[in-house]
């Protein structure tokens, strides 16, 4: 709205404030103390334009300890479709996200070669093969008896890609992650996402951007009204990535994330978050698992870079899944 004061600290009454829980608004802000000025709490809420502010604590409500039953059966297979030729990275950073979070199983379903490259080094993650014949029957025999699906991360963009994709949203009725190329096949035509049946979509500003027919420059400057818009076209949870990570719900709920670390804005750091949404999906609704993987995604980041005197850079994707034990043991 035209000139801005770049703060060093920023004192907000009575709630913290929409626009400083964005990118620019966190850089402007410095830091952000809320002072009490009487407003109860559940005044905020009321108001449309409202959302709610995440916090640490909530982890504890949405991951009660397990059972000293529980069997890796019971807490949850993941099926993660993605990966292609060169791109092999990607569905084991998701796997790794998945089985780091608390996921008793994950198999990789990917192209023939894709998975004989997997197969050379993976060690928990099971592989299926994807036959580009038959594509779709040898899907579904990967998502037999699986809980949650991954589809997009590095799968490619062709025909054969998109068939898959097309037929995970038309065919699989159980909560479904939807990330990277799985997004980007669809740029310009949002809607088609409402075939599938509870699907979480985890949109940077750039795919976010395509899908909406704008520019990441308009995204970023109303990240809650993109997110809001993609919730009302596709019927989809809605994961709009960045600092300050905003969740929105078909229910019209909105949440948004208290961690902005630069150090998370590393290759690979999406396909975690990816897997981690997809482990909380195992045992929570399709928002809640979102809200709950943001949360533990973002706090592996800042806790990588606390314990590094505050670096801002440096952070490889694999060990935001490597710290995430330590978290579900204070927090769940």
């Amino acid at each position: 709205m035209g000139a801005c004061v770049s703060a060093h600290f920023t004192a907000t009454l009575a709630q913290h404030k929409l626009g400083l829980c964005t990118p620019t608004g966190a850089r402007l802000s410095g830091r952000v103390h809320v002072v009490d000025v009487g407003v109860p709490d559940r005044l905020p809420g009321l108001a449309s334009s409202s959302a709610r502010l995440l916090d640490p604590g909530d982890l504890k409500r949405w991951l009660p300890p397990r059972a000293v039953g529980v069997h890796k059966n019971s807490a949850g297979h993941v099926l993660v479709a993605a990966g292609s030729q060169g791109r092999v990275g990607a569905p084991q950073l998701v796997a790794r996200g998945a089985m780091r979070a608390g996921a008793g199983l994950c198999t990789i379903a990917t192209w023939t070669s894709t998975a004989v490259a997997i197969e050379s080094h993976a060690l928990e993650a099971m592989t299926a093969r994807i036959d580009r014949d038959d594509p779709t029957a040898s899907l579904d025999r990967a998502l037999e008896g699986k809980q949650v699906v991954v589809v997009g991360p590095g799968l490619g963009l062709g025909d054969d890609a998109r068939t898959v994709v097309e037929h995970v949203l038309a065919g699989w009725q159980g909560p479904l992650v939807v990330d990277a190329d799985a997004l980007t096949m669809f740029a310009g035509n949002p809607g088609v996402f409402r075939a599938a049946r509870s699907p979480i979509l985890t949109p940077h500003p750039g795919e976010m951007a395509r899908l909406l027919g704008g520019t990441a420059v308009q995204v970023e400057r109303d990240r809650f009204g993109a997110a809001r818009e993609l919730v009302a076209v596709t019927g989809s949870v809605v994961v709009l990535k960045g600092a300050h990570t905003v969740i929105a719900g078909p229910d019209g709920r909105l949440a948004v994330s208290p961690v902005a670390c630069p150090a998370l804005a590393t290759a690979g750091s999406g396909d975690v978050l990816g897997g981690i949404v997809a482990a909380m999906a195992c045992s929570l609704g399709p928002f809640e698992a979102a809200c709950a993987g943001v949360m533990l995604h973002a706090l592996s980041g800042l806790a990588w870079s606390q314990a590094r005197g505050g670096a801002d850079r440096g952070l490889l994707a694999s060990e935001i899944a490597d710290g995430l034990p330590p978290l579900l043991a204070s927090h769940g």
